[in-house]
């Protein structure tokens, strides 16, 4: 995307209308090979592409950003150990990249295999045996194996952002800073919040768009199924660790910084205790006065500290979290017909009332679950 002259907003609707466009001369020369559902496919499908391809240069810089921002210490000699500088090298470095797509193409694989055996068609050449066929054949695949290949991009976006959250939770743990009465209530980590939320949402909107590019037609086979519901539920514990640990590293610091003051009030109790004590107070009037000022500080100070409320669980981020959440997950099961012919996009047309009550339904019940870990 970065050797395209052009900004990757552009680039990215661009291929998205490529894509699409070439289906439509398939579609022409085939004369309307395609049947309505299977356009409704094609259009989820050009504009989850699109999506994709602008999503993963969007939060690829939200991720720089985001982690480039975060405070080091000036104690730190290591430069290993910088956050930016750590994700970097774990994100072009690790193999992991090559495990996911590796496994993507071979869920493709054994999706079209197990259709294959299961009497279906999944090829076009099947029942139009012709170059024309063979030719859209080879495009749709290569389009579909593109669209997963994009999908294991964004895991591994996803499970860099869980390695060095990991991180800072254990070796960065010491060297970051945060600032405990920042006016984002949340520590100066509030780049970081949005970055999870924004990601958050955006995979769970590709998710029911790949459900109806891919199935529009015929619905999810119980394979097809399980396949995008191990997606649906990586997404959901990945990003609940992410709040989690993102939340106990602000804890983490805000406790660490009462323990400094309190460690410092004590020791400047004691020296106050003795300069009492040699019953010389006229002599030290001036230094006796200057500690009973430094403990009132420290001690106002802290009490502000420990009432510092943490917000990066608002009932906004539940909300939408539950929400696009729900979302994805019905479209799944929605899309999962018991003959494996069903198809998805009339289905949400068609029954587009029983669906949003579904997801109300959904959204309000993990609302009500979540809603006791809203700080008080």
């Amino acid at each position: 995307m970065n050797k395209i002259p052009a900004p990757y907003q552009v680039s990215s609707l661009f291929i998205g209308i490529i894509i699409y466009l070439y289906y439509e001369f398939f579609s022409m020369m085939m004369k309307n090979i395609f049947p309505v559902s299977d356009k409704i496919g094609i259009l989820f499908m050009s504009i989850s592409i699109a999506l994709q391809l602008f999503g993963i240069q969007y939060f690829l810089t939200k991720m720089k950003g985001s982690f480039g921002e975060l405070i080091v210490s000036s104690e730190s000699k290591d430069d290993s150990l910088c956050p930016f500088d750590l994700l970097k090298t774990n994100f072009t470095t690790s193999r992991v990249l090559y495990l996911l797509i590796l496994a993507a193409f071979l869920l493709f694989a054994t999706a079209k295999i197990d259709a294959f055996y299961s009497g279906s068609e999944p090829f076009f050449s099947q029942g139009n045996p012709t170059s024309w066929a063979l030719g859209l054949d080879i495009y749709n695949n290569l389009v579909s194996l593109f669209l997963l290949y994009l999908l294991a991009i964004l895991l591994w976006m996803i499970f860099n952002i869980s390695y060095m959250l990991f991180k800072i939770n254990n070796d960065l743990y010491a060297l970051l800073k945060i600032e405990p009465l920042d006016a984002d209530r949340a520590g100066g980590l509030k780049p970081l919040k949005e970055l999870l939320l924004g990601f958050n949402i955006f995979y769970f909107l590709i998710i029911p768009l790949a459900v109806f590019a891919n199935f529009a037609s015929r619905g999810l086979s119980s394979f097809e199924s399980a396949s995008i519901g191990l997606l649906w539920l990586i997404g959901v514990v990945l990003f609940l660790y992410d709040w989690y640990a993102l939340r106990r590293f602000l804890r983490g610091k805000i406790g660490d910084g009462v323990s400094i003051l309190s460690e410092i009030q004590e020791s400047k109790r004691k020296q106050l205790i003795d300069l009492v004590s040699k019953n010389e107070e006229k002599e030290n009037e001036g230094q006796i006065c200057l500690l009973s000022n430094v403990l009132d500080i420290i001690d106002k100070e802290r009490e502000r500290i420990q009432q510092y409320k943490i917000k990066l669980i608002d009932a906004k981020t539940i909300i939408l979290f539950a929400g696009f959440s729900a979302l994805s997950l019905i479209a799944i099961l929605k899309g999962s017909g018991e003959d494996g012919r069903s198809s998805t996009a009339v289905f949400v047309i068609d029954n587009a009332r029983p669906l949003i009550d579904d997801c109300i339904n959904y959204v309000g019940y993990m609302v009500n679950y979540l809603y006791q870990f809203l700080p008080k």
